[in-house]
């Protein structure tokens, strides 16, 4: 399930897609809708890959679509899955991973929050570097 923020890192790309094929798995990967001209041309880049590395086709698929993600938690052929988004979108995603006659792992990335605690001193020394700083890295937390 794709990512919303950082589509190039942590999306079609990101981390448990290239684990998985990595490893030989095949890999279905829901897009977000934010986003899926981005991830049509990095799926384009993935299937060339798979072909030069000489892959079978078919490795790697990316679908789109909203109730779709749960048919894919909820197929028997499905033995994992992995969410980044809401935290409210993962728990339904999660409950139905964990209600199927054998739960399958479910691995998650819900709705986190990247504090940031300026203490006094800091704010006065180098107030306008950690704002300038702050404001460059806007979304690109987890």
């Amino acid at each position: 399930f794709g990512a919303s923020n950082f589509p190039l890192a942590f999306s079609t790309a990101g981390g448990d897609t290239v684990a998985a094929l990595a490893a030989g798995c095949p890999v279905v990967f829901k897009a977000h809708s934010g986003h899926m001209a981005t991830a049509e041309l990095v799926a384009e880049a993935i299937e060339k890959a798979i072909e030069v590395c000489g892959m079978p086709k078919g490795t790697f698929n990316m679908i789109f679509g909203g109730r779709i993600g749960a048919n894919l938690v909820e197929h028997p052929l499905i033995q994992a899955a992995g969410f980044t988004g809401s935290l409210e979108g993962g728990m339904a995603l999660y409950n139905l991973a964990q209600s199927r006659p054998q739960p399958i792992p479910f691995f998650a990335e819900m709705s986190s929050v990247n504090p940031v605690v300026v203490l006094p001193e800091a704010l006065h020394s180098r107030g306008e570097q950690i704002a300038q700083d702050t404001v460059a890295s806007f979304n690109m937390g987890c």
